[in-house]
């Protein structure tokens, strides 16, 4: 098990230094890393391991689908944080009157390549 953890930190490395190689070996790299390395840490149930790994290798993978999808989510993003803090405004406002407690919130943007697949 140790050495299955090592492995999926080392590929999060390599992926992160993905640029200095040339095309050919990072497109191989990256698809293997998606096909292979991210069902194995999901299967170990790292969620976050699946993240990296597929954020990082995405681009290399499939550079024009993460260029479409990056444009679609700047925009979805900007879209979607008015109507966030329009929300947020009004909770907050509601909980500090009656609680006398003013609560932090938190978002979570999805990653990008989950974003295409779900």
């Amino acid at each position: 098990m140790r050495v299955v953890i090592l492995k999926l930190a080392d590929r999060c490395h390599n992926l992160e230094t993905l640029q200095y190689l040339q095309e050919p070996k990072q497109q191989r790299i990256a698809l293997e890393s998606i096909m292979i390395y991210a069902p194995l840490a999901s299967r170990l149930s790292m969620g976050k391991v699946v993240s990296i790994i597929n954020d990082l290798a995405f681009p290399y993978a499939y550079p024009e689908e993460y260029n479409k999808t990056k444009n679609l989510m700047i925009a979805r993003l900007k879209k979607a944080d008015g109507t966030i803090k329009k929300m947020y405004r009004g909770i907050i406002v509601e909980l500090s009157e009656q609680l006398e407690y003013t609560p932090t919130i938190d978002k979570r943007v999805k990653g990008t390549y989950s974003y295409i697949k779900n």
